[in-house]
């Protein structure tokens, strides 16, 4: 009995270990798969990004030395696999970007005129050649791993409609306070300054004046000629002499961008009153883009609809921005202020395929309009 017992304890530690070899392997198994997997993502964003950089500064120098340049410098910024990730001269191509037939991109290298960067990125280029693996790589008889990502990007024609919130908060100050009015309107009642114009230079409407004119000077830059409409919503509100329509088109898209700016100003020289229904103003933005008179079909669509407060009233913007990228239009979504709800606007940038930015203060708010500006034009292909 004795010994049938030691043969039991025996088999049962044999067991035991193969149990925990084969645990061992399928860890290091998933280990390696989750890590390579997300290699692939560190290295399509950077690869992304460095594309986008090229073209972007193609067009605006024409200099193909300076694309170069630019592309490897923002590739270097990310880090794939634990190291930063480095772009040779080789490794970016120029070319042109035309429509096929079934309506996406395709690219012809070393076509002029150039209006398209091709980016090449690779493990292979590293010393050894590969990148190791994190997890029991030779008891997998697999010690390393090789990645390689193409991205191709191209400045084309592109439309672009700001849908602003013209809603009573934007008259309120820059404190992120509730119903705090800047300058001489500091200390008067509430129904004395909502029936005021914002203030010229302190209001948060004048800081997103002022940010929307820095967007449109990084346009005026652009050799590829961009235009631009102007959307405000509120709410529809009347009280005696003073009413506001839920949202109106304030300028079709346009080239002369003196009229969205002369639009936004003549927007701030009344008073800015009303609820907020988001999802009228993005109606209208949809329009504006889309419409058979105004529309290019083979121009980049894209919204920018920016909010400082919460969803009042009006249908769901989230389904709506869905319904906008099945028209191909992309919805960018910028809040202002800490009253702004974030959760919403980052769900409404999500279902329209974009981007969402957070703004706390005016030189934020300058700072994202910027960026918006220097990325909008450039589109990625591939």
């Amino acid at each position: 009995m004795r010994h049938s017992h030691q043969n039991r304890s025996g088999t049962i530690v044999v067991l035991a270990a193969f149990v925990l070899a084969m645990l061992s392997f399928i860890a290091a198994l998933c280990l390696n798969t989750a890590y390579i997997e997300l290699s692939k993502s560190e290295m399509r964003l950077a690869t992304d990004a460095a594309a986008k950089a090229a073209s972007i500064t193609l067009g605006q120098t024409g200099d193909k030395d300076e694309a170069r340049t630019r592309g490897k410098q923002i590739c270097q910024r990310h880090f794939v696999a634990g190291e930063k990730l480095k772009l040779k001269n080789t490794s970016i191509d120029f070319g042109q970007a035309y429509v096929q037939s079934d309506g996406s991109y395709g690219f012809n290298e070393d076509v002029t005129p150039y209006n398209a960067v091709r980016v090449t990125s690779s493990f292979i280029r590293r010393a050894g050649g590969t990148a190791a693996l994190p997890a029991l790589g030779g008891f997998l008889g697999r010690d390393d791993f090789e990645l390689e990502q193409v991205s191709i990007a191209c400045r084309i024609d592109n439309d672009i409609c700001l849908v602003v919130d013209r809603s009573g908060s934007m008259a309120w100050d820059l404190t992120n306070e509730a119903y705090s009015y800047p300058g001489e309107l500091n200390g008067k009642s509430i129904i004395q300054n909502y029936f005021l114009p914002p203030h010229s230079t302190l209001s948060r409407w004048a800081a997103l004046d002022s940010a929307v004119d820095s967007f449109l000077t990084v346009l005026e830059d652009n050799p590829y000629e961009p235009r631009v409409g102007l959307v405000s919503y509120s709410s529809n509100f009347d009280f005696g002499l003073y009413s506001s329509t839920v949202s109106s088109v304030d300028q079709e898209l346009t080239h002369d961008f003196s009229l969205v700016r002369s639009a936004l100003t003549t927007r701030g020289s009344a008073p800015v009153i009303g609820n907020t229904n988001i999802a009228a103003g993005l109606r209208d933005g949809i329009t504006t883009l889309t419409s058979q008179a105004a529309s290019r079909p083979n121009a980049s669509h894209n919204i920018v609809l920016l909010t400082d407060g919460i969803k009042t009233q009006g249908e769901d913007p989230v389904a709506l921005a869905a319904l906008a990228l099945q028209q191909n239009i992309s919805v960018h979504t910028v809040t202002f202020s800490s009253q702004a709800d974030q959760d919403l606007m980052a769900q409404v940038a999500a279902a329209g395929g974009g981007q969402h930015y957070h703004a706390p203060d005016a030189a934020t708010l300058t700072a994202i309009f910027e960026t918006l500006a220097e990325t909008l034009p450039a589109m990625l292909i591939q």
